[in-house]
């Protein structure tokens, strides 16, 4: 019984300190160092890193992805908008893929603008950096990451490749927004 009760502890343990994700989970400092090393890598390279910005989302805080290959329902991005009070202008937009978490909510899509402004409303908030195709943004709390880039790195980002002619001759851009609670 002793030995039982030991093995579980140990296996427990061990599971903790190598399951990347559970710590965040329980810890606002371990998502803090997440969230800034992004943003300290976004900065000092002067961009966004697709795969990065993945990493971070997928380990900040345990969630659920909608994704649909052939867009996703009125729903899912009305409940984004009202969870993030963020204002979408979904006009020749193909949303694909909603993130929805306590602590992370994000979306993407597949646009033919490289415009933020064409996008989204932008919150009234700090800006922490800018380029021609991110800025990340904090208030309250929050911290806003909105990019636009092309195509061609959100299949070398996720390996996610429309087959779909008729959708990739209208759209040469993925748009992605997340809304980070600390």
């Amino acid at each position: 019984m002793r030995f039982s009760l030991i093995l579980a502890t140990l296996v427990f343990a061990l599971f903790f300190m190598f399951e990347p994700r559970l710590p965040n989970y329980f810890s606002s400092h371990a998502r803090a160092i997440i969230l800034n090393s992004l943003i300290s890598k976004t900065q000092a390279n002067r961009s966004l890193n697709p795969q990065q910005y993945w990493e971070t989302r997928e380990f900040y805080y345990p969630g659920v992805f909608y994704v649909f290959k052939d867009g996703l329902t009125d729903q899912n991005i009305a409940d984004f908008e009202s969870q993030t009070m963020l204002n979408l202008k979904r006009a020749n937009t193909f949303p694909i893929l909603v993130y929805s978490s306590t602590k992370l909510h994000s979306y993407e899509s597949l646009v033919n603008t490289n415009q933020l402004l064409d996008l989204v409303n932008l919150p009234d908030a700090t800006l922490l950096y800018e380029d021609g195709e991110t800025k990340i943004m904090k208030n309250n709390g929050l911290t806003y990451i909105f990019f636009i880039k092309p195509y061609s790195e959100l299949m070398v980002t996720n390996g996610f490749i429309y087959t779909k002619e008729e959708i990739l001759k209208n759209y040469q851009f993925w748009f992605g927004v997340s809304v980070i609670t600390e």
